[in-house]
């Protein structure tokens, strides 16, 4: 079967485009480090083997995920003392840590 050689054209230029952005974001890691950016990936390339525009889509969404949580509370209507900036701090490494223990033994299923 031939197929809509319009869909097969947008369905091609998807992946070229989802695969472009993938290498993008291997070259610099997502802009995370480097470990966390490894179980992400990881996670979209199982999740997503043979579907590069849904691997970048992935991607995206968990390294928004990932600077959600980096981030923390940023509002300037909160105000933070050093103490509590300090406990922060370790809530936010320990999420993190949970995080990536818990996609490498694959508890926590992204998307």
């Amino acid at each position: 079967m031939a197929g809509d050689p319009q869909m097969r054209a947008y369905c091609e230029r998807m992946q070229r485009e989802g695969l472009l952005e993938v290498q993008q974001l291997n070259a610099r890691n997502g802009g995370v480090p480097a470990d966390a950016y490894r179980v992400a990936s990881g996670r979209c390339i199982t999740d997503w083997p043979d579907d590069f525009s849904m691997q970048a889509y992935c991607l995206r969404q968990q390294l928004e995920g990932y600077a959600a949580v980096s981030r923390g509370p940023s509002s300037p209507l909160v105000n933070v003392t050093a103490q509590e900036a300090a406990v922060i701090g370790l809530v936010k490494l320990f999420v993190y840590r949970s995080w990536v223990t818990s996609q490498r033994w694959g508890l926590i299923r992204s998307g």
